[in-house]
C-alpha cells in the first residue's frame, strides 16, 4: 500500500516505510539496494542507539579521534560513497536535534558539510500509526480517497510523542514530518505464512552462494518444504527479521555438527526432509 509523492523530489528519493516491528521495512530495504545495481553503498543506522541529544555528534559532527579530526559517520559514509541507500531504522527514537540535523542534510542544497544529496535514497522506517491502517475503517478509506487516508496516517503520527530533555516532545518533529507526507509512504500489514516462505526461501539461497564462492555445494530437493517446515518450528512469534536470521543459523549449525564428526571437509551437503 502506497501513496504517490509530489512530481519533484528532491533528493533522488525519500521513503517512510510505516508498520508494526517484524514486517520486512528492513528486508525490503535490502532487497531494493540489492536490485538497483547502480547504488553501490548501503548503509543502516538503527536510530535507538541515537536518542541522546549527543548522538548528533557521532553522526555528522567532526571529532578528535586519537590525534586526528574524523568527521561524523554519515557525512563520512555519503562522502566516499555519493550514490548510497541510507536506512534510518526508527526515527522516532532519534533525538529531536539528529532529526532536524537530518532533515537540513537531506534538504538543502549545500549545507555546511559540502555533501550533496542529490543521488541519494533514503529510508525512513516507524512503526508509529500502524494501529491505525490495520483496521478495516481504514482500509475502506484508503480505496476511497488516499488523501485522506494518508491525512489519517499523518495526524497519528504527529500525535506520537516521547520524553527528550525531560519535557514531552513530538516523537517526530513537525518540520521532518511534512517533507516525509510530500515523499513516499509505504504501510506494512503484517505478513502471512507465504510472505515468511519467501524470505526464508531468500535467505537460504543467499547461504548457498555463500558456500558455492567457497566451493561447497549446498543442495536442497525440497526447498520449500523444508522452509516451510523451519519458519514454523520460530512461532508462535514469528518476524521477517526472525526468519531472516534464524533459517541460515539452523543450517550452519547442522554444517557445523557434521564437519566437527568428519575427517575431511566434504565437497556437498544435501538436506532432506524427513
Amino acid at each position: 500500500m502506497a501513496f504517490r509523492p509530489p512530481k519533484e523530489a528532491e533528493p533522488r528519493a525519500i521513503f517512510t516505510f510505516l508498520g508494526p516491528p517484524g514486517v520486512g521495512k528492513i528486508y525490503l530495504a535490502r532487497v531494493l539496494c540489492s536490485m538497483l545495481k547502480e547504488y553501490k553503498g548501503f548503509k543502516h543506522f538503527d536510530l535507538e542507539r541515537y536518542s541522546d541529544p549527543e548522538s548528533l555528534d557521532q553522526l555528522l559532527i567532526p571529532q578528535m579521534i586519537g590525534q586526528e579530526i574524523q568527521e561524523g559517520e554519515l557525512v563520512r559514509f555519503l562522502r566516499a560513497t555519493p550514490r548510497a541507500i541510507i536506512l534510518f531504522e526508527a526515527i522516532e527514537m532519534a533525538s529531536s536535534q539528529l532529526q532536524m540535523a537530518l532533515l537540513d542534510l537531506i534538504t538543502k542544497e549545500e549545507p555546511d558539510s559540502g555533501i550533496n544529496c542529490r543521488e541519494v535514497i533514503f529510508i525512513f522506517t516507524s512503526t508509529l500509526g500502524s494501529a491505525i491502517y490495520q483496521g478495516k475503517e481504514f482500509q475502506t478509506t484508503f480505496r476511497h480517497s488516499k488523501a485522506r487516508a494518508q491525512g489519517l496516517i499523518m495526524d497519528a503520527i504527529a500525535k506520537g510523542k516521547k520524553v527528550g530533555d525531560e519535557t514531552v516532545q513530538p516523537a517526530i518533529t513537525p518540520k521532518l514530518l511534512a517533507t516525509l507526507a510530500q515523499n513516499y509512504i509505504i504501510l506494512f500489514n503484517r505478513m502471512g505464512i507465504n510472505a515468511m516462505v519467501h524470505i526464508g526461501t531468500d535467505s537460504l539461497l543467499q547461504l548457498a552462494e555463500h558456500f558455492r564462492q567457497k566451493g561447497i555445494a549446498l543442495e536442497f530437493p525440497d526447498l520449500k518444504g523444508l522452509v516451510i517446515l523451519l519458519v514454523i518450528s520460530l512461532g508462535p512469534t514469528i518476524s521477517a527479521k526472525k526468519v531472516k536470521q534464524k533459517l541460515p543459523d539452523e543450517v550452519l549449525f547442522k554444517i557445523t555438527r557434521s564437519v566437527r564428526q568428519l575427517t575431511s571437509s566434504p565437497a556437498r551437503f544435501i538436506f532432506k526432509l524427513t
